[in-house]
């Protein structure tokens, strides 16, 4: 099996621009997406697939984001609604906006989340 670590670095070597596009409309692993992207001239390609990164929970593709906006509420979504949540919580450590992290506060069922909502809150005071 492919280890996709060494792909990723193999891919900061890489300038060849349709490579980096077929690697970036054709693989799966997130980490080689992410280098492929990085490394891509055509912003349009790289912004879709750092969305579709972000989507995945993938917390540095949000940053990447020129649409602050859009990368506000994926960000959000994550913190909410993320299957995994020791990256909802990586993302509740990310959020500057008192509003939704008052809302985790108050709605969250798992405590540890609510505690780094909690948390993130006072540091924000």
């Amino acid at each position: 099996m492919e280890d996709a670590g060494v792909r990723a670095e193999a891919i900061k070597l890489i300038t060849d621009q349709t490579f980096l596009t077929n690697i970036v409309k054709n693989d799966r692993d997130a980490a080689v997406l992410y280098a492929a992207a990085e490394r891509l001239n055509d912003q349009n390609i790289a912004q879709e697939t750092f969305i579709t990164l972000a989507k995945r929970g993938v917390l540095d593709a949000i940053e990447k984001l020129n649409d602050k906006t859009l990368a506000h509420e994926l960000l959000v979504n994550t913190a909410k609604h993320h299957r995994y949540d020791n990256v909802r919580e990586a993302a509740i450590k990310k959020l500057n906006d008192r509003e939704i992290l008052t809302d985790i506060v108050k709605n969250e069922k798992i405590e540890y989340v609510r505690e780094a909502a909690s948390e993130r809150l006072s540091k924000l005071k």
